[in-house]
């Protein structure tokens, strides 16, 4: 009686999924190059695995058309491009996608140009981990969440951006790259524990914050252990010459104030610069 009822319901789930299966309408198809899992039914694609990992450009359009249907590029998938080594430019032009999945380009080693246009919401983790030759991110508005370790030992990225959308940072997500500036967009400091600059050098590093918010920061657990700046600008203003040392081997130590001015001895709130390392002296 047992394996009767046990084949009825057998019989009933797989019923019940191949009345489903043509609702959802997955299939995966390859387009100029590029996998996308398609939805029929929504009228939307995933960019997939399978790539060659050979590639060296990746566009990811708007729309894609398979088989006289268009379909909106909505998301990259979990490791889509992991291991590309020869990869060294994404555009992401989709305006429709709003996730980009965990180790979407992680060991991407030679990706040194990284174009994000408005729109996505979602960096899962380790999405860029280990990408050498990014220099310097500016990540869309619209983000709101960056997973942990995304940006993880990325050997030259020097600048990155927060956008003021953000409500969760992952933990380590900068860990292990040597940045020289943090450019939070937030007025207001978000909440963060410890465990998100986990091994992250802070006091190396320039978070430059809003005009009238770097009181806020200063106070603000976790932020305030960054040498804060108010609408920091490398090229201009009076902390040009801070960054003039990283250029000169003049001398292996130099001391400024907050404002960049050269001082003659370490004081409170001091910039101490050492072998082209910063930190702030309290």
């Amino acid at each position: 009686m047992k394996n009767s009822t046990f084949s009825t319901l057998q019989a009933a789930g797989i019923a019940m999924a191949c009345w489903l299966l043509p609702t959802v309408g997955l299939a995966s198809v390859e387009v100029d190059g590029l996998f996308y899992d398609l939805n029929k039914a929504k009228k939307t694609a995933v960019v997939a695995p399978g790539v060659d990992r050979s590639i060296e450009y990746v566009t990811i359009p708007e729309t894609v058309t398979y088989n006289g249907v268009t379909y909106d590029v909505t998301a990259i998938a979990d490791t889509a491009f992991i291991d590309c080594h020869n990869l060294s430019s994404v555009e992401i032009n989709s305006h429709s996608l709003i996730r980009i999945g965990f180790s979407a380009f992680e060991r991407c080693y030679n990706l040194a140009k990284l174009e994000i246009v408005e729109g996505v919401e979602t960096f899962h983790y380790e999405v860029f981990k280990d990408c050498d030759q990014l220099t310097s991110v500016t990540l869309p508005s619209t983000l709101k969440y960056i997973g942990g370790r995304a940006f993880m030992g990325c050997d030259n990225l020097t600048s990155i951006n927060v956008p003021a959308a953000v409500t969760k940072l992952g933990s380590k997500w900068v860990t292990g790259s040597p940045l020289e500036v943090i450019y939070a967009e937030s007025e207001t400091p978000l909440a963060i524990e410890e465990e998100v600059f986990e091994g992250f050098d802070k006091p190396s590093c320039i978070l430059s914050v809003p005009v009238g918010s770097k009181e806020a920061y200063e106070s603000a657990e976790v932020w305030k252990d960054f040498v804060i700046f108010e609408d920091y600008d490398p090229g201009q203003g009076e902390t040009t010459a801070i960054e003039s040392v990283r250029e000169s081997n003049a001398a292996s130590r130099q001391i400024f104030d907050l404002q960049g001015r050269r001082l003659n001895n370490a004081s409170g709130h001091s910039i101490i610069i050492e072998n082209g390392r910063k930190r702030i002296q309290r």
